[in-house]
């Protein structure tokens, strides 16, 4: 989603994000739509990038690694051919449910606390950037970039929709 707002901004691809079809790192917006998501992490990301995918495309029957491609992945007639993994841990059967969320708290407050990196006024446990920009849209709305802005705009105007967009 990112990359494909950069891209509809204009804007070139932040290094580290994206490599082109022949696995050569690049910032290079044209490149992005042939282009393979770099993983986090490093060989790590990737490794549990595979795991992700077993669960959730090997063991489900759906397509997986080279029977995707973009054509394939953009035609919504197909959705069986799709896989999706999940996985519901109660915690209550590893500890009561007020010690684990006493030790996560922890954990989040162990984050909080750490020492900052140079430049930085915070750090976020995963979740707190979204919720947070969550409690601000409530508040104040949504604030959409212009590229998507003027997408919604040609779909109303394609479906009729004259009242004005605001």
């Amino acid at each position: 989603g990112k990359v494909g707002l950069t891209v509809a901004e204009g804007k070139p691809i932040p290094p580290g994000w994206i490599l082109d079809r022949e696995g050569r790192p690049t910032t290079d917006p044209a490149a992005a739509r042939d282009a393979l998501l770099v993983p986090i992490g490093e060989y790590k990301g990737y490794g549990l990038t595979m795991v992700m995918e077993t669960l959730a495309a090997v063991l489900s029957g759906a397509r997986f690694a080279l029977q995707q491609d973009r054509a394939w992945s953009r035609d919504s007639t197909r959705p069986g051919e799709r896989g999706h993994f999940f996985l519901a841990i109660n915690p209550a059967m590893f500890m009561p449910i007020a010690d684990f969320k006493a030790r996560v708290d922890q954990m989040i407050a162990d984050v909080h606390g750490s020492p900052l990196a140079v430049g930085a006024s915070r750090i976020y446990a995963p979740g707190e950037i979204e919720w947070e920009t969550y409690g601000r849209a409530r508040e104040r709305g949504i604030t959409l970039p212009g590229s998507a802005y003027a997408s919604i705009a040609r779909y109303a105007e394609a479906a009729g929709l004259t009242e004005a967009l605001r």
